[in-house]
C-alpha cells in the first residue's frame, strides 16, 4: 500500500467523522484544505490533549 493512499483514506476518514460532529457540511465536493476543516481539526486536537492531560493526572 502506497503511504499517499493510507495518507488520503486517513483525511477521508478524518473528514467523515467531522461531518458526524456536525463541525462541517457535507455539500458535493469539498476542499479538504480549507481553513474551516483545518481549524475543526485543531479544535478536536486539543480537545483530545486535554481529555489525555487529565486521564493521566
Amino acid at each position: 500500500m502506497a503511504e499517499d493512499d493510507r495518507a488520503d483514506r486517513l483525511l477521508a476518514l478524518m473528514v467523515d467523522r467531522l461531518v458526524e460532529a456536525g463541525l462541517v457540511k457535507r455539500r458535493g465536493r469539498q476542499r479538504t484544505d480549507s481553513t474551516h476543516i483545518l481549524a475543526a481539526v485543531r479544535r478536536l486536537d486539543r480537545l483530545e490533549l486535554v481529555g489525555e492531560t487529565h486521564r493521566s493526572g
